[in-house]
Order: structure tokens, then sequence, then C-alpha cells
């Protein structure tokens, strides 16, 4: 075999190699990056329709801490006690 041929095929087998390993690393990336984001409840996945939804589903109960409801005749924070 002549050598630039040689070349080619070696280029071009780290070129499928290369290619391969950003592919596979991208799909973890990404699948660790979905699992987080479920975690955190940012994101839900309908098993019935095979849909990804970004946001809260409508029947899941957030807790958020009570608002402190002020009244007028409160007087304003201060800095100082």
């Amino acid at each position: 075999m002549s050598e630039p041929l040689q070349f080619i095929i070696v280029v071009g087998f780290g070129a499928l190699c290369f290619g391969c390993g950003y592919l596979t690393a991208f799909i973890v990336t990404r699948n660790k990056w979905r699992d987080e984001m479920i975690k955190r409840g940012v994101a839900h996945y309908n098993w019935q329709t095979g849909k990804w939804g970004a946001s809260l589903p409508k029947d899941r109960d957030i807790e958020r801490p009570p608002m402190r409801m002020s009244r007028g005749d409160d007087p304003p924070p201060s800095c100082f006690p």
C-alpha cells in the first residue's frame, strides 16, 4: 500500500473513533442532565404520550414558604433594632 492511502485510512479511523466518543459523551451528559432536572422537579415525562414537559404538572402540590401579610399599622422594617 502506498503511504498516502495508509495516512487516509488512519486519519479516517481516528475521526470515526473521535466521533463515536463525542456522541457517546453527549448522550451520557444529556441523560444525566435530564435525570437531574426530573429529580429537581423542573421537568417531567409522560409515559403514555412519550412527551417531555418543561413545567411542573398541574396536579402536583408545591410547598411554598408562607407569605407574611402586612397590615397597614405595621411599622416598616428597619436595619437597627
